[in-house]
């Protein structure tokens, strides 16, 4: 062999043993980032769960509300047609005449009891 390319094999042996030690060190990085970005992923996974499990929740209850609020409103009509035509419009029927009880109250006699 050439002596000048035993000097050029000589001289890219440590330049292939650091692209070898750099290629293991960029895997290791690579890798532990992968785990982190799985971790954070799946984290946003369960948030993302817990979100739609609260948005169903809450869409339960406003149709709920939906159908108290109709309930309500067929109640409310209902009073309203059922009220007498003689009587103010409204829930509330007029009040109707009323008696006053008046006490005579008379004067305190100048006498002690007795």
């Amino acid at each position: 062999m050439d002596p000048n390319m035993k000097l050029i094999f000589d001289e890219l042996k440590p330049v292939v043993s650091s692209i070898e030690d750099l290629k293991t060190s960029l895997t290791q990085g690579i890798d532990e980032i992968d785990h982190a970005l799985g971790d954070r992923f799946q984290s946003l996974e369960l948030a993302a769960w817990h979100f739609n499990d609260l948005k169903l929740k809450v869409e339960a209850s406003v149709e709920d509300l939906h159908v108290e609020d109709a309930a309500r409103h067929k109640t409310m009509n209902r009073v309203v047609l059922d009220s007498s035509t003689t009587s103010a419009p409204g829930i509330f029927t007029k009040p109707g005449s009323t008696t006053v009880f008046l006490l005579e109250i008379s004067p305190p006699d100048d006498k002690p009891p007795g």
